[in-house]
């Protein structure tokens, strides 16, 4: 059934139509009636001026009822002046002054008539022009309109009659003569009878003026002076009328003019009592009509959410039949719903079965990550158990590296259990007794793997004043902090920051408690709302908010909650608090005294040696601090020397221990309680292949990283064949590349002598052959596993890898473009960013280009090669379908492996999923940009920290 929405609201919309029209006429009634009320007053005012002046006039000086006449003229015009802002009472108080002067002085009689007569004619103008106004007011009621026309002929004629006096005075003063014609006409004016515009007015108005005029004596006797002066001037034979008669015309215009004063005042009184009649009744008709149109407004609102509320159940009912293939469409709506909740019934029972069967499934999985669970809590006891059993350095670092594996499948499991509690609705904590300082390195441990894959700075601290064990669900600990690592990591790009602080906060609620703050920082500007909205955050990435919300409902199960705090250009904060009970004091941290001579080399970034140290400091050791290998005492012999990360000079120092992210009490506790092994220098292997090469010329090296560039594998070179025994005793390679063409060097003993020990048996070991070789292939294969020609072919070098390294495919860059440059291509949004930039890349080996805007960037694409190209998101025209097809073209183009890197702080999938992109924070600093295009280019720095 449609609903005519137009025939239902029609009627209700010109109801308020018709009332928005009568509120605007009875609101410009009720302005019209409020001025005409306001005039009327003032002209009261005025005519109550003449009045008094009159009074003055006629006066005698020396009377003492004349200082009551002269201040009832100033109240008069001070009440002007307090009703209106313009300068009418100046006027007036002027005027007024100059006629009480002209009274004073006798001997100016003639000229003071005429000053009283201009003052009646200004003022009688100023009340007709208001008259005049209020006629050409089209929304006038035709009652007021008769009104304030007949009292505008009135005041026309005052106003001519008082020009008449002044003429007649002017004549009366020089002395003229004045025509027996003009006289006779000034009398036909003054008949009265001209009048007869009472006619528009009310009976009762009518009525006023006519018993006014009967009754009053002046009237009488000014028609009567009238038709005699007129008899009298009319039988005078010569054309000039006499002084005499000049003078009691003047008279009687007088007493004419302030008889029509009178007549005035009756019908200004009765259009008072009319307009204030008519504002009343203007009034009462407003509110009534405006009570209408806001009775009709709230009916129109109503109707219509009835009319769209109607329409949306039909439409849903329709919906509804669609999605449950009911094919009758012509149903009414009612049967359409008995229909629908037929449908909706064998839903339910489907729903039913479905719920018994996801039950069925969530506790047969339960079981089986319980015993999963169970058999991972055996594997850490047991690891539990040998690091308190290590002894050396070697067998420390195989500890850390199954328990590391482990912590990312222990925090895997119990994302698993916590999501089955959840779906299951059987969420609740199950306290027992740990040990916070192994949870929370588990924890930051199982974040490794993704902290590797995006090169993020992992920079981590917890707080050894946290040193009891203490009794909560610790399961569900490690799925929020894994769990809320997980969501901040998601969140960075390439290269990005992440700091993570575990500290022991001071409370006074009880000894038996401790709490702990969490606060994880990184510098991505992915805005976050404050407080969850309809229970998950608001947050364009469906991912980070769903896990966001269940962080945080597991977090009220610890009566806390998560708090975050973006800051833009600097990055999201995540903290929150738990309030723990303390169970008794952690054995290992009982009693710790270690009398090690310990060394650190300080890395590049401030907060890690400022946690390095703390954590040391906690210890109670005080450890000599380097911040590069020309510091190093050699005389001193250090137990250990840690750092975290190392570069080929290094491998000479006794004792060195590179310290894994992230860095822990427990971690660094394991190596304080060991002692050096045979191998003394310590190394963590990653998942990629080692490989060596032995090559004293930096040209040829740089040539033959050249070639490892479609591969991720480590490289690490060495310059001279004593350092080939030495370095592969401390470190395993996966292959050995030798050059055979040493100087003065028999390489074939020097093979001879690498395959001769255990560890050479078990390495490969590649000759690279040249055209200044001075042995054959043939010769080569006696002592080496193969061989490879300079300048290496690609296919060639993959043949030989591909004998050595199992699953090469694993290791191969999804890239078929072999050519590289080191020329790199920057545009910044300024040029004093690009300048700054431009110095931190400037001191590579390579050729810098700067862009100054969008079409220079394209330019420079069209027509030169690069090997690198940085862009800001927030320059001008910035496109990114624009900018990748410039990359691709230049790809193509030029055969080159150029990658884009843009600066930004949106994810790296707002742009584009191509392997050579890559988004760098904008924050990024000067010294990990140049780590970067040195990584980026394979430029290898000797004597410095391969970042």
């Amino acid at each position: 059934m449609k609903i005519n929405k137009s025939t239902i609201l029609l009627p209700i919309v010109l109801a308020m139509l018709i009332c928005v029209y009568n509120i605007y006429i009875h609101s410009h009634n009720i302005y019209n009636s409020s001025q005409i009320l306001n005039t009327l007053k003032e002209q009261e005012l005025l005519k109550n001026i003449i009045r008094s002046i009159i009074a003055e006039i006629t006066t005698a000086p020396t009377s003492p009822n004349l200082k009551q006449i002269q201040e009832n003229t100033d109240e008069y015009i001070k009440k002007i002046n307090e009703s209106n802002t313009d300068n009418k009472s100046i006027f007036l108080s002027s005027h007024v002054k100059k006629l009480r002067d002209t009274i004073i002085d006798n001997t100016q009689e003639s000229n003071g008539v005429s000053t009283f007569i201009t003052f009646y004619i200004d003022i009688i103008n100023s009340i007709n022009q208001n008259y005049i106004t209020y006629i050409d007011n089209e929304l006038l009621n035709i009652n007021t309109k008769a009104y304030i026309l007949g009292l505008k002929v009135m005041y026309d004629d005052m106003i001519e009659i008082n020009k008449n006096r002044e003429y007649i005075q002017k004549a009366i003063i020089n002395k003229e003569r004045v025509y027996k014609d003009n006289a006779l006409k000034w009398l036909d004016f003054d008949t009265l009878d001209k009048h007869n515009i009472l006619f528009l007015l009310n009976n009762e108005t009518q009525e006023r003026v006519n018993e006014y005029t009967q009754n009053a004596n002046d009237y009488k006797k000014i028609i009567n002076k009238s038709q005699k002066l007129h008899n009298a001037i009319h039988k005078l034979e010569t054309e000039w009328i006499t002084e005499d008669e000049l003078s009691s015309l003047s008279i009687m215009q007088r007493e004419k003019f302030i008889f029509m004063l009178e007549i005035s005042n009756i019908l200004e009184s009765e259009l008072f009592i009319h307009c204030k009649e008519a504002l009343s009744k203007s009034q009462l008709i407003l509110v009534i009509y405006i009570f209408i149109f806001t009775l009709s407004a709230i009916t129109l609102f109503k109707t219509s959410r009835i009319i769209k509320i109607n329409q949306n159940i039909i439409e849903a009912l329709n919906k509804a039949k669609e999605q449950l293939n009911i094919k009758n469409q012509k149903d009414t709506p009612v049967k359409s719903i008995i229909r629908i909740k037929q449908a909706y019934d064998a839903l339910n029972e489907t729903l039913k079965n479905a719920t018994i069967y996801k039950n069925i499934k969530n506790d047969y999985l339960s079981k089986v990550l319980k015993v999963i669970e169970n058999e991972n809590e055996e594997r850490l006891q047991n690891i539990a158990y040998l690091r308190k059993t290590a002894l050396t350095y070697e067998q420390v670092r195989a500890i850390n590296m199954l328990q590391e594996s482990q912590a990312k499948n222990l925090a895997n499991l119990k994302t698993l259990e916590s999501v089955l509690a959840l779906e299951s609705k059987k969420l609740q904590l199950n306290e027992k007794v740990f040990d916070p300082q192994e949870l929370f390195s588990k924890a930051l441990q199982s974040v490794a793997d993704d902290i590797t894959k995006k090169e993020i700075n992992y920079i981590t601290y917890i707080d050894t004043k946290i040193n009891k064990n203490l009794i909560s669900d610790s399961s569900k600990i490690v799925f929020i902090l894994s769990n809320l690592l997980n969501c901040a990591i998601y969140q960075c790009n390439q290269y990005s920051k992440l700091s993570v602080e575990i500290k022991q906060k001071i409370t006074f609620l009880s000894a038996d408690v401790t709490s702990i703050e969490f606060i994880i920082q990184n510098d991505a500007d992915t805005e976050i709302a404050h407080e969850p909205k309809n229970e998950l955050f608001n947050i364009k990435d469906e991912y980070v908010s769903f896990w966001l919300s269940i962080i945080d409902i597991h977090l009220k199960l610890f009566k806390s909650n998560l708090v975050i705090q973006t800051i833009k250009n600097v990055g999201n904060m995540f903290s929150f608090e738990l309030l723990l009970k303390n169970g008794d004091k952690i054995e290992y941290l009982k009693d710790l005294n270690f009398k090690k001579s310990i060394a650190f080399f300080e890395d590049i970034n401030k907060d890690y040696n400022k946690n390095m140290i703390q954590t040391l400091s906690d210890f109670n050791i005080k450890a000599d601090i380097y911040t590069n290998l020309n510091q190093l005492n050699t005389s001193k012999s250090y137990d250990m020397v840690l750092t975290r990360r190392i570069s080929e000079n290094m491998l000479n120092i006794p004792n060195l221990i590179q310290i894994k992210d992230p860095i822990t009490p427990v971690k660094i506790l394991s190596y304080l309680q060991s002692t050096p092994s045979n191998n003394d220098t310590m190394f963590l292997n990653s998942s990629r292949p080692h490989i060596l090469v032995l090559e004293d010329n930096s040209i040829n090296l740089q040539i033959i990283k050249h070639a490892f560039e479609d591969y991720n594998v480590d490289i690490v070179s060495i310059y001279e064949y004593r350092s080939l025994l030495e370095i592969t005793k401390k470190r395993k390679f996966d292959i050995v590349l030798m050059d055979t063409a040493l100087p003065n060097i028999d390489t074939i003993q020097i093979a001879k002598q690498f395959k001769a020990n255990d560890i050479g048996k078990h390495t490969p070991l590649i000759a690279m052959l040249s055209n200044t070789s001075e042995i054959s292939a043939k010769d080569a294969l006696v002592v080496f596993d193969d061989y490879i020609k300079k300048p290496y072919n690609k296919l060639e070098l993959k043949r030989i890898l591909s004998s050595f390294i199992p699953n090469l495919q694993t290791y191969l860059k999804e890239n078929d473009i072999h050519i590289r440059s080191k020329n790199i291509l920057l545009y910044h949004k300024t040029s004093l960013e690009n300048k700054i930039f431009a110095d931190a890349i400037n001191e590579l080996d390579s050729h810098l280009y700067t862009a100054q805007d969008i079409n220079d960037f394209s330019r420079h694409l069209d027509n030169t090669i690069f090997g690198l190209v940085f862009i800001d998101d927030s320059v001008k025209d910035f496109n990114i379908r624009r900018i990748l097809e410039n990359i691709e073209k230049s790809r193509v183009m030029f055969g080159v492996n150029t990658k884009l890197f843009i600066f930004s702080n949106k994810p790296q999938s707002d742009f584009s999923i191509k392997h050579y992109v890559k988004v760098l924070s904008p924050n990024i600093n000067k010294t990990i940009l140049s780590s970067i295009v040195k990584q980026e280019l394979q430029i290898n720095n000797k004597n410095k920290l391969d970042s």
